[in-house]
């Protein structure tokens, strides 16, 4: 007979692989899972986050995190607070707009969207904006092919090509 600890221990042990396979949480403009855009940068160091591009001297001054090994799901504080959230692979909005669907869903999902030329891909690839108010919004990266490659979400943060400013 198996004790109700063991027995607990032993279905979270099965568990977890199909826990850690699972997409990552929904994005909105006030971020995704347990990361809220906002929160202070100990808040978010809290949640034990992978450093991704080793920003500098301090981290809360400028560094991504990624939420897990797959960076599928990564976050970017700057000077000290969480200002942008980002989704690769599986990655999805709380509209169920979904890393990988055609740019039609995103315009049939997102009235007043605002188009913008790649920062560095050459056309047709572009980036739509979604504005909730004027300081939080979503990102969608068009490739060419046109389909949704990355979505961020956040403040003026998610108009940043690349890291940090």
């Amino acid at each position: 007979m198996i004790r109700p600890f063991a027995a607990s221990l032993l279905a979270l042990c099965i568990a977890a692989p199909v826990l850690a396979q699972e997409s990552p949480p929904p994005m909105s403009p006030e971020g995704a899972g347990p990361v809220r855009v906002g929160m202070t940068a100990k808040e978010a160091l809290a949640i034990r986050p992978a450093p991704i591009s080793g920003g500098g001297d301090d981290p809360a001054v400028c560094e991504e995190y990624g939420l897990d090994e797959s960076r599928a799901l990564s976050f970017m504080i700057e000077d000290g607070r969480v200002v942008r959230t980002s989704a690769s692979e599986g990655g999805r909005t709380t509209e169920g707009v979904k890393v990988g669907d055609p740019v039609a869903k995103v315009r049939a999902t997102y009235k007043g969207l605002v188009k913008e030329g790649a920062p560095y891909d050459l056309p047709p690839a572009h980036d739509l904006y979604w504005w909730k108010t004027p300081k939080s919004g979503l990102r969608f990266e068009i490739d060419g092919q046109g389909r949704v490659s990355r979505i961020h979400a956040g403040g003026e943060a998610i108009r940043y090509a690349e890291g940090c400013f």
